[in-house]
């Protein structure tokens, strides 16, 4: 199957802190050499932020075309969760859609800011930062 970065699946995730697993939407954010470099969560919720500096609100990005693309009403990014898949993890029945550009390039634009962020934190995740160079 041929990836493409922006496009949405469902996978299965699991939650660092507490071991939990669950299937969640992702989105490509990246691809090297046929690699997905990057994915992040994309919560399909129509919570809506509620408070910008919150900590769970902080980094939700919403997705303007949301809608346009299929996912819905009141749709969000959360851009400070990135991890690395591989390849052979995404499979043609787990498809949902492709995100519109203008969406992906704030998602990206997010998950920049939510790196650099930790990087002035002290984070070790940072140097993932060096590697998200998708052009826009």
């Amino acid at each position: 199957m041929q990836l493409k970065v922006g496009q949405v699946f469902w996978y299965e995730v699991e939650y660092p802190k507490t071991g939990e697993v669950e299937k969640r939407p992702v989105a490509i954010l990246e691809i090297n050499n046929g690699i997905p470099i990057f994915v992040t969560f994309v919560t399909l919720t129509h919570s809506k932020i509620k408070d910008i500096n919150g900590k769970y609100d902080k980094w939700k990005t919403p997705l303007f075309k949301g809608r346009e693309c299929g996912l819905g009403d009141s749709s969000y990014a959360k851009t400070n969760c990135i991890a690395e898949a591989d390849a052979s993890s995404f499979k043609q029945k787990d498809y949902i859609t492709q995100l519109h550009p203008i969406d992906l390039k704030n998602i990206i634009k997010g998950v920049k800011n939510s790196l650099i962020q930790a990087k002035n934190l002290g984070k070790k995740n940072y140097i993932l930062f060096k590697q998200l160079t998708t052009p826009f």
